[in-house]
């Protein structure tokens, strides 16, 4: 009987060794559980900014590539070259008419 007594003493004992391990190790869990969830609460917030920055800098983006393709039409449109390339060739008519008077003004040595 002794034997068995000394046996159920050292299955007691290690029965409480195992329970206080247990213990640690689901505090441990609750712990690591309370940053894991505090970390995926920060990383959502942080998804939810980028996502709200990235539609505005795509909007942003939007907008300018359409005020640059207006000014491109703008640029390439058959009337405006067109008014372009009389407007030059006035001035130029208007200089060589300007650059010939001139030069019947000047006397010949």
């Amino acid at each position: 009987m002794p034997k068995y007594l000394s046996q159920e003493v050292e299955l007691s004992r290690r029965h409480n060794d195992i329970l206080s391990q247990r213990a640690v190790l689901l505090r441990q869990m609750e712990t690591h559980l309370e940053n894991f969830k505090s970390e995926s609460e920060s990383c959502r917030e942080a998804y939810c900014a980028a996502r709200v920055r990235n539609q505005t800098l795509l909007k942003d983006i939007e907008l300018a590539e359409r005020s640059l393709h207006g000014k491109t039409l703008l640029k390439f449109n058959p009337d405006v070259v067109n008014l372009e390339v009389c407007s030059e060739f006035f001035l130029l008519e208007d200089l060589n008419a300007e650059l010939h008077f001139k030069a019947l003004l000047v006397p010949f040595f």
